[in-house]
């Protein structure tokens, strides 16, 4: 028996299905992504939802002509344990996919590596 993660459903090709970014906190691992998955698939009107672990976000796409009801997406998270909150659209309407926290935490690897590199070469020169 096969069994497909709820996490790859895509709408059908064709069909224009309205989305919503959401940030999700509190998610370790894959496991902790599908049932935040499973949580927002069980709210009315949702057609498929992507869920993101590393990105900590979610992408909810809406049945055509069913209304986004976001709060009962974010309060089906909160249910099953997580923090949500809704991204906001930008100004062409699309969802803004860039988090803060995720600059942040580039910019925090960027600066380990630097002074990482800093700390090996006057390691080496004093040996």
């Amino acid at each position: 028996m096969k069994i497909e993660s709820p996490q790859t459903v895509e709408p059908v090709a064709g069909q224009n299905a309205a989305a919503t970014g959401l940030l999700v906190k509190g998610m370790t691992c894959g496991n902790c992504a599908r049932h935040v998955t499973e949580a927002i698939q069980g709210v009315s009107g949702v057609r498929s939802a992507t869920v993101s672990l590393e990105n900590n976000n979610a992408t909810v796409r809406w049945n055509p002509g069913a209304p986004a009801n976001i709060p009962a997406v974010i309060e089906a998270i909160k249910n099953a344990g997580y923090e949500a909150k809704e991204i906001p659209a930008d100004a062409s309407g699309s969802a803004s996919c860039t988090c803060h926290e995720a600059k942040h935490k580039n910019k925090r690897w960027q600066w380990n590596l630097i002074l990482g590199l800093a700390v090996t070469v006057l390691l080496m020169i004093g040996e």
